[in-house]
């Protein structure tokens, strides 16, 4: 998460809304909770097996286009 994020969110959402963003940052005011661990943990370990996804796609599209020309 960017901090960027973070801060467009604080100041722009209304009350009674939380998105993801203020949801940690509620939770880690409180001191940080095995929940906070295990949600970036889990986020964490997403964006990892999505950019091992990514990244074996384009190396495979890199071989066949090698292999054409």
């Amino acid at each position: 998460m960017s901090i960027d994020d973070f801060v467009i969110s604080f100041f722009t959402t209304g009350p009674g809304v939380s998105n993801l963003a203020i949801t940690i940052y509620s939770m880690a005011r409180k001191g940080v909770s095995p929940k906070i661990n295990a949600l970036l943990s889990l986020m964490f370990a997403g964006v990892i097996l999505m950019l091992l996804v990514i990244n074996n796609r384009m190396s495979r599209d890199n071989g066949r286009k090698e292999n054409v020309v």
